[in-house]
């Protein structure tokens, strides 16, 4: 398990890197990763995507997840960021609705169409605009 973990955790980052985009964490591929805490905010859309991730040994709260979301959200220009504002507020929402966290493996995608089609066109072609949370291991959005 830990190694598909880590090589999805890898194909992301090295999609990333591949991107105009570069990614928060630095992944050294000759150690093992041994935060109890992993995951990712992103937010993506044609080949571009904006990403907040964090590899600790302590849960991130629902603080910590806002911030880090703000921080990936902050990477955009003004016109992504309207695109995006409607898919940013609702995973505010879940974050601030997990009573006291969301457990690993946990996967919640809001798409830009889905939640304001209008927005889409700031964007231009939708190929699957979206802002995504990812937990790998551990938690996030504890209390």
């Amino acid at each position: 398990m830990k190694t598909i973990l880590k090589l999805l955790l890898v194909s992301i980052l090295l999609f990333s890197f591949t991107s105009n985009n570069t990614k928060d964490v630095k992944l050294n591929l000759n150690e093992e990763t041994t935060a109890s805490h992993r995951g990712t905010f992103q937010f993506q859309y044609n080949n571009v995507i904006y990403s907040k991730s964090w590899a600790q040994d302590k849960a991130p709260t629902k603080a910590d997840c806002l911030n880090m979301l703000s921080t990936a959200y902050n990477k955009m220009s003004s016109k992504e960021k309207t695109a995006f504002s409607c898919a940013k507020a609702k995973m505010v929402k879940l974050i601030n609705s997990a009573g006291n966290g969301i457990d690993a493996q946990y996967a919640k995608s809001y798409y830009v169409s889905q939640c304001c089609p209008n927005c889409i066109k700031n964007l231009g072609k939708d190929n699957g605009a979206r802002c995504d949370l990812e937990i790998f291991a551990g938690r996030a959005a504890t209390n």
